[in-house]
């Protein structure tokens, strides 16, 4: 007797493809114009199916093809998996903040990229001063649908400190593979990575670049070049201007590139910025425009200081809009940490002593690291922060609320990945938060020993990925917990 299921999986693989083709999967692959036809076939096949459900008791051709077509469509499930799950990577991990006011620079900096080369690989560094936006820049090129057209391979690399050479080929590997790499043999490593990129076109992107050892980097060029004998890759490079700037520039004179200086925004798309954050889409009201003028000052063409500009604001009412730009904002001293000052501004005029606790906490992750929203409030609960303040809501939903003032604030950044929400600082934020802990935390990795006062530590962090062996040293009132996450760091408190 027949199997009365047989064919099931048949089934509900159609119905899947059905669903997914008409949704944003057919946009996605780029096959907008045939999902209509590819509907109706699926639609055909479905009912010759069904009618071939009730013809298997009666013949054995059809039961053995419906045994063929259930294996297809075991092999045809994988494939819609990995293609929903494409779908959603790309609904999240892609989607970026609109950059305000680059499309000019993007668009030059493209024009590059995909520009005829006989070199291996090329290497192009934007350099510019802190805030300017050189990270978002660098991601609207990285997701410019130009430049998934002309590479093989795209690789994106934050640095953000001083690293072991090895350590570079390592990361690089770990963006190709999506694996950990085990030992420190340089030519095992750089072997890995050659298979990966033989025959390839590739644009790597190497973001908040600060080590200044000219060695490293003429070595670490010299080896991209004798990956493959392909033309036309390219190396991004995003660092500001200062020892690391001018060695890059050395070594890139070797190698006939150039650097991409990245110039201030102009005053209305600073106003942009801070519009959107303080009013939206809604008519700006007499008080903003009061204001204007002296506030476009303040944020001297950095957008990153517009939009802690615009958050600060945000977060006031109207009638203290002008008392904080004049007691506030137009006392800031000029100078290369001015929008250091306006961050500690924005983090001295957060609502309580608790969001900032939460806000100082974050310092205890490395830089860079993507910190998901639901470990940050139980993290924030564990340590007493949210026990207090808002009449009839849980912790979760206090900890949620302190999510949003630091995110309208501009200390934090939301990243939507598929599995989530996760949540990074700017670089500079990170350093504001950092001296704001400085004296109750210890952060411990192979190549620093970051001590406050002995008195005072409350946290110990230590990178487990970059350390190669820890003694314990016995801090008066400290306390003891583990925690882990995707950097293998945990915390001690």
């Amino acid at each position: 007797m027949a199997d009365p299921v047989i064919g099931a999986a048949s089934q509900v693989t159609l119905e899947r493809a059905l669903s997914l083709a008409s949704d944003r999967i057919g946009l996605l692959v780029g096959f907008k114009k045939d999902v209509a036809s590819m509907t109706l076939s699926l639609g055909f096949i479905k009912d010759v199916l069904a009618d071939a459900e009730e013809w298997q008791n009666q013949s054995r051709g059809v039961q053995r093809w419906l045994n063929s077509l259930e294996e297809v469509a075991y092999d045809a499930q994988n494939v819609l998996d990995e293609l929903h799950y494409e779908s959603l990577r790309h609904q999240t991990d892609s989607v970026l903040v609109p950059i305000i006011g680059r499309a000019d620079d993007e668009s030059k900096i493209v024009k590059i990229l995909l520009s005829p080369s006989k070199k291996v690989v090329s290497v192009l560094p934007i350099i510019g001063m802190g805030g300017l936006g050189k990270t978002t820049l660098a991601k609207s090129i990285y997701n410019n649908q130009q430049i998934d057209g002309h590479f093989n391979k795209k690789i994106w690399v934050c640095v953000s400190k001083k690293v072991p050479r090895v350590e570079l080929f390592k990361l690089i590997l770990l963006q190709l593979t999506g694996e950990k790499v085990d030992g420190d043999d340089r030519n095992v490593i750089v072997g890995k990575i050659q298979n990966q990129l033989g025959g390839k076109r590739y644009f790597l992107v190497l973001d908040d670049v600060w080590d200044d050892d000219e060695a490293l980097w003429d070595d670490f060029f010299t080896t991209l070049k004798g990956l493959n004998p392909t033309n036309g890759s390219w190396c991004l490079v995003t660092t500001r201007p200062g020892p690391v700037a001018q060695c890059v520039s050395r070594v890139l004179r070797m190698m006939e590139n150039e650097a991409y200086p990245l110039g201030k925004l102009p005053d209305d798309h600073c106003w942009s910025i801070v519009k959107e954050k303080v009013v939206g889409d809604e008519e700006e009201p007499d008080e903003l425009k009061a204001i204007k003028e002296r506030v476009i000052e303040r944020c001297d063409g950095l957008p990153l200081a517009a939009s802690v500009i615009g958050g600060l604001l945000s977060l006031k009412r109207k009638e203290e809009w002008r008392s904080i730009l004049e007691n506030r904002l137009l006392s800031l001293s000029a100078g290369g940490d001015h929008v250091m000052q306006i961050l500690k501004l924005s983090f001295d005029n957060l609502p309580s002593p608790a969001v900032k606790k939460c806000f100082a906490y974050c310092s205890i992750f490395p830089q860079d690291t993507e910190m998901e929203g639901d470990m940050l409030i139980e993290l924030w609960m564990a340590e007493g922060f949210l026990h207090a303040g808002l009449e009839n809501k849980t912790m979760e939903e206090i900890g949620e609320y302190y999510l949003e003032i630091l995110l309208q604030s501009s200390l934090l950044e939301e990243i939507r990945k598929y599995w989530g929400r996760c949540y990074k600082m700017h670089d500079m934020v990170h350093n504001l938060a950092e001296s704001m802990s400085k004296s109750t935390k210890v952060i411990i990795d192979r190549d620093t020993h970051t001590v406050g006062n002995g008195n005072q530590i409350r946290y110990l962090a230590i990178d487990l990925s970059k350390l190669v062996c820890f003694e314990f040293v016995s801090y008066k009132n400290s306390r003891a917990t583990s925690l882990n996450w995707q950097t293998d760091t945990f915390a001690v408190r």
